[in-house]
């Protein structure tokens, strides 16, 4: 949901520090409250705009090659889970890379 996806990101921006390419990480946000961060969304000072193809493409203006580039590569390269039906994301994981049911998986043990 569009609404929820601007919320996450919001305070995913305030911690990612592990982030720092493509303006991911935003510390200025941490003393802004959500209320803002949006308004100033709206007035075209924000980042909720075209963030994945910010990321992917690690660039701010885009063109229409741009776009189908953007789209080739989640395509090629993603494996896209949702949040909001997250047992069956993992499941779909789970089948992608192969892994081991998780009553199979070996426990750590000390």
């Amino acid at each position: 949901h569009p609404i929820e996806r601007a919320v996450s990101l919001f305070y995913y921006h305030q911690v990612a520090e592990w982030e720092k390419a493509g303006h991911v990480y935003r510390p200025e946000l941490a003393g802004m409250t959500i209320e803002e961060w949006l308004l100033r969304q709206r007035r075209g000072g924000g980042d909720i705009k075209n963030f994945l193809m910010t990321i992917i493409l690690n660039k701010n203006q885009f063109t229409s090659k741009d776009l189908e580039k953007a789209k080739e590569i989640i395509r090629t390269k993603f494996l896209v889970g949702l949040s909001s039906k997250m047992e069956e994301s993992v499941d779909r994981f789970d089948k992608y890379f192969g892994w081991a049911d998780n009553e199979k998986r070996p426990v750590c043990q000390e």
